[in-house]
């Protein structure tokens, strides 16, 4: 028993010294990751309280964007990992554009700020055309970003002369 108090107070006394040795090497820890998001549009901006506003557009969730980061609280910090998590962000098909911002908060941490800024998730699509056949015609709509989840769902009808497709996919 002796023995396994000892033991414990070695080692709360070795990990202190690590995180005092950190600040003294001037190695940074990241502290909090704050994400926020931002609308697309003014016109969403505006007209957030309109209820077919809200079924058609929902921000992205904190949960999805921490998905894409490449980097946790309470590590060294590392100017790679983030601008990789921004480079992440930035290629996904539901957000527009994405920055950081550091923020130091003392005793060698220092928060990360990320803002991003949503695209509309919603676009129509049309068609028409014609052929000997006769005429053909589609029309669907694609969501980018079904529930702020980042997951996509399309539905598109296609009308050709010699038959009807349906066609309904979600990823």
């Amino acid at each position: 028993m002796v023995r396994t108090v000892i033991l414990l107070i070695l080692l709360t006394l070795f990990s202190v010294t690590t995180a005092q040795e950190s600040c003294v090497s001037n190695e940074r820890i990241v502290g909090e990751i704050t994400q926020t998001v931002e609308q697309p549009h003014e016109f969403i901006k505006e007209n957030l309280d309109s209820p077919w506003l809200r079924i058609m557009y929902q921000p992205t969730r904190n949960s999805t964007l921490e998905k894409y980061l490449v980097f946790q609280p309470d590590e060294v910090l590392d100017i790679e990992k983030i601008q990789e998590s921004i480079r992440k962000l930035r290629q996904t098909r539901f957000i527009w554009d994405a920055s950081y911002q550091l923020v130091e908060s003392g005793d060698c941490a220092t928060d990360v700020l990320i803002s991003v800024t949503d695209t509309f998730p919603f676009k129509p699509e049309l068609s028409f055309s014609r052929k000997s056949r006769g005429n053909n015609y589609s029309i669907g709509v694609t969501n980018s970003n079904v529930s702020g989840t980042g997951a996509l769902f399309q539905f598109e009808y296609k009308h050709e002369k010699l038959r009807d497709q349906r066609r309904i996919k979600y990823d």
